[in-house]
């Protein structure tokens, strides 16, 4: 009931939100161009441990060829990438994340093999592409694109940021 009550009473102003922006100005400037991606990796070797969801690990070429199919057949079936990474992907530390590699730094992206870079650089969000390389195959989803530059409180998502921020602080201080 406090809870309830606390969130419900806690009002965050324009004022609140111009101020927090001037005063972090800095953290709403964007260094480097970067792609936010999340990866489904398959590889056609046994792997030691697997932990995915459903344990399934590809052990030959073949069978990592007829994975990496299913699972893009899956995707243009309308099935969410997250769950496919969850439940399918042979990396041990992106899979419980959904696949999720948070914003990649273009510069990162130059650094990586051919194939991986070529099915990120210039894709639209919300594309999947297959990359092979090293025997291995990766499932790469653009999610966003961020152009380096300055983001200003016009922009989709950084209002609803400080807006989030603020209440939560608020919050704790009735705490």
């Amino acid at each position: 009931v406090v809870t309830q009550e606390v969130g419900v009473n806690i009002a965050v102003t324009d004022q609140d939100v111009n101020d927090f922006y001037n005063a972090n100005r800095a953290q709403f400037n964007v260094a480097e161009e970067a792609y936010h991606l999340a990866q489904i990796v398959v590889t056609p070797g046994r792997d030691g441990q697997v932990t995915n969801r459903t344990g399934d690990d590809a052990t030959t070429q073949e069978a990592a060829v007829a994975k990496v199919r299913m699972l893009m057949e899956r995707l243009k079936g309308g099935a969410d990438f997250r769950d496919l990474a969850v439940g399918y992907s042979e990396d041990p530390e992106s899979a419980p994340r959904g696949g999720d590699l948070g914003f990649v730094p273009v510069s990162q992206i130059k650094q990586s093999p051919p194939p991986l870079r070529d099915a990120v650089l210039n894709k639209a969000p919300g594309s999947v592409n297959v990359a092979a390389a090293n025997g291995a195959f990766t499932l790469v989803l653009v999610v966003a694109h961020e152009p380096a530059g300055q983001r200003d409180l016009s922009m989709p998502g950084v209002r609803d940021g400080i807006v989030n921020t603020l209440r939560g602080r608020k919050e704790q201080l009735f705490r």
